[in-house]
């Protein structure tokens, strides 16, 4: 609708919108007449039911996610090639067993609990690490949801991570396990080996012209020109603006008030816990704390495990009945026993971090540079939709830049990765990876809709121009074709001399032997890991992976960045986990971590048996088979 431009643009438009009023009070009449029309559903999971909608916003959040990052190549078959309508339809499944469960077991989450979950969030804080509004309504934008709607999910969400943490936080892996992957990360291997290097070799012979354009022709797609566009383009942002404001000291201490929860650090507390499933498993637990016993020590002997570290909490991120016995005693005692959802808790406060709250002078020049902005954006969104109009007037980018006074610029070529033609990328795009998409998607002559980026800011292009792709002629890159036929030519010799090497260092030829030929000295590796990459330890990762698939004095060739390797697997040094302690507990907790994910992946599957799946799959294709 962007190219409608001027009055007969506008005519067109009021007709066109006139009619689809009428048929909206037309049908939605007839839809009050006939009781509406239901959402179909997709699947259920007990008396939970996920509708069309639900799945289609979610299916289309992902594949708009995997267009961004793969860019117009992605399409809905590679969507349906890799399993996305499986992965959508599973986590939609996982999500509402779940809030089944926390349905049945009655489970509150309260506002507290939700405004400081969004304020943590990372996606939704500025460079300083602080919440910023202007990116949260950004980002829920970008993912098609109404903050309601976010909410909502992020209640459950933390409803469904308080039931998975209970039941998965006490989950350790066994002594053996950790032992076993630790054998097998800690082993390493040393190596004898010779380093064929590629400058070492006697010069390679030039290329005869027939090679050069047989190679030129093999090798076409890397002397392959992009395609590139000439643009024009207007672009804003907020810190065009930012010079012009000024804001009140009145403005200021308002803005404080307003914000001082924000500015401030609630009390935070290192707890630590046990968990029971009845009264008096709590109560004789207490007594053992009374008589002098530590809490890890009673947690132990009780429980059998270790206490359950809840870590450094505020008050709205607990439970409300745990929060308020757990903030009710002083550092060092222990609260309860106390019922939750969970069962019966004796909470160990390990340390207390105080309240802060700022001063007004602490925090001046933060609200200053905050009220800029914000008011930078307002000036922002102004302009931009007075641009809008302008251009849906039917004026040009260059007519709209001088009634706006707004600066023109120009790209004279540039390629999908941000390059021009010398090769050079690109400087000053704004929002880069969508400015370029958007360059590419438009076509020649038109323009684009004005669009927003992530970072808050505006832009409007143009395609001037397109050079479609080509295969540059041998004449304009011979040096570069010559260039990667000797490359090659110079790996094939080195590595044909490689592998004659190792055929004699197999036939009982010695190493040592093989260097003074070669005039160079054999080398050996430090201990290496399998995944081994550190140059000072090892020549390749290539080689360290080719020395565990080896057995002991083995002879392996593998490449590096400086030639082919030629190495004999000459000692295996085994691990023993009673002298590493620190790298005994990372499998430990290695392994933790995986079997918690099994854990929770067994607890879904149990659900999901206890509550009753079902779905619609030719509904879930009808809505795939659109994309």
């Amino acid at each position: 609708m962007h190219k409608l431009r001027g009055v007969f643009a506008k005519v067109f438009v009021f007709g066109l919108f006139g009619l689809l009023i009428l048929s909206f009070a037309v049908w939605g009449i007839g839809d009050v007449i006939r009781g509406g029309t239901s959402d179909p559903i997709v699947a259920s999971v007990g008396d939970r039911e996920i509708s069309e909608t639900e799945y289609r916003q979610a299916f289309n959040r992902a594949y708009s996610n995997l267009q961004q990052r793969f860019g117009g190549a992605f399409d809905g078959e590679m969507a349906r090639s890799i399993g996305i309508p499986t992965q959508v339809l599973q986590q939609l499944v996982d999500r509402a067993v779940y809030d089944e469960k926390t349905t049945d077991l009655g489970m509150v989450v309260t506002d507290e609990q939700v405004r400081e979950a969004i304020f943590n969030l990372p996606a939704f804080q500025n460079e300083a690490g602080r919440f910023d509004r202007l990116r949260y309504d950004q980002v829920l934008r970008n993912n098609q949801l109404s903050e309601a709607q976010f909410v909502a999910s992020l209640r459950q969400d933390i409803a469904r991570e308080q039931v998975q943490s209970a039941l998965t936080s006490a989950a350790v892996a066994p002594d053996a396990l950790a032992e076993r992957l630790f054998l097998y990360s800690a082993e390493r291997r040393v190596a004898e080996y010779l380093l064929i290097s590629l400058v070492s070799l006697p010069e390679t012979r030039a290329p005869e012209e027939e090679e050069l354009a047989q190679f030129h022709q093999d090798y076409a797609d890397s002397f392959r020109a992009p395609e590139y566009r000439s643009l024009t383009y207007l672009s804003l942002v907020p810190a065009d603006f930012e010079s012009e404001i000024t804001v009140s000291e009145e403005e200021l201490r308002q803005l404080y008030d307003t914000r001082l929860e924000e500015l401030g650090e609630p009390e935070r507390r290192e707890l630590v816990q046990m968990l029971f499933d009845s009264q008096a498993d709590a109560e004789a637990a207490l007594e053992k704390l009374r008589a002098g016993q530590s809490f890890a020590a009673v947690a132990e002997e009780v429980t059998g495990s270790e206490p359950i570290e809840l870590g450094e909490v505020t008050t709205n991120q607990l439970v409300p009945e745990v929060s308020e016995a757990a903030f009710a005693v002083a550092e060092g005692e222990v609260a309860g026993p106390v019922e939750s959802p969970f069962g019966w808790h004796l909470i160990n406060v390990m340390s207390i971090a105080p309240e802060y709250v700022p001063s007004f002078e602490e925090v001046r020049e933060r609200l200053l540079d905050d009220a800029r902005v914000d008011q930078a954006v307002e000036n922002l969104i102004a302009i931009a939709n007075q641009l809008d109009d302008t251009l849906a007037g039917g004026a040009s980018l260059e007519e709209a830049a001088d009634r706006l006074a707004l600066e023109i610029r120009k790209v004279a070529a540039i390629d999908a990765e941000g390059n021009g033609e010398d090769g050079e990328s690109a400087q000053g795009l704004p929002d880069q990876e969508m400015f370029l998409r958007t360059a590419f998607e438009t076509e020649e002559g038109d323009e684009s809709l004005l669009l927003e980026t992530e970072e808050g800011g505006y832009f409007v292009i143009r395609v001037d121009g397109v050079t479609a792709p080509a295969v540059r002629p041998l004449d304009a890159v011979r040096d570069q074709v010559a260039e990667l036929w000797t490359q090659q030519e110079r790996e094939r010799e080195a590595r044909e001399k490689a592998d004659g090497l190792a055929e004699r260092l197999r036939a009982g030829e010695t190493m040592e032997a093989l260097a003074d030929e070669l005039e160079t000295a054999a080398l050996t590796t430090a201990p290496v890991t399998r995944t081994e990459r550190d140059p000072q330890r090892t020549p390749s990762a290539e080689l360290s992976a080719a020395l565990f698939q080896a057995q002991l004095n083995d002879v392996v060739v593998s490449g590096s960045p400086l030639g082919p390797v030629v190495a004999r697997l000459t000692e295996i040094v085994a691990p023993d986990p009673s002298s590493d302690a620190e790298a005994l507990e990372e499998a430990r907790e290695a392994a933790t971590q995986a079997l918690r994910a099994d854990l929770g992946d067994l607890d879904v599957e149990s659900l999901k048996a206890q509550y009753g799946v079902e779905v619609n799959e030719e509904r879930i294709e009808s809505i795939v088979v659109g994309y």
